[in-house]
């Protein structure tokens, strides 16, 4: 069974009532729903040029760096960003991502 899954149920089940989201939740979802396809995109940009020929150490690097970089653009976003104005957003970036993955990145 899934961690997340088995938490949630063990919460439930042990009487925690389950609260409407705050606009809180809703910026801190919406900028990460708008951050990941910029994230991703980044890291397979970054893989082309660099990773290729990187070691293990030097992809790790890259990776935690990258999710620290993360985590602190959800932090900005989320405390400076309407959650309408990052659910737009993400809408565009998601859709940015899909082009790109099937005119760019195709396989040749």
């Amino acid at each position: 069974m899934p961690t997340w899954l088995t938490i949630w149920l063990g919460r439930w089940l042990g009487g925690e009532r389950l609260r409407k989201a705050t606009a809180n939740d809703y910026r801190v979802w919406f900028g990460s729903l708008f951050l990941f396809p910029i994230v991703a995109l980044s890291y397979v940009l970054i893989n082309q040029r660099y990773l290729r020929d990187a070691g293990i150490v030097a992809i790790w690097a890259v990776l935690a760096a990258h999710m620290i970089a993360y985590l602190i653009a959800i932090f900005v976003c989320s405390r400076f960003v309407p959650a309408k104005l990052s659910l737009l957003l993400a809408f565009v970036s998601w859709g940015t991502l899909f082009y790109l993955s099937a005119v760019k990145f195709t396989l040749r």
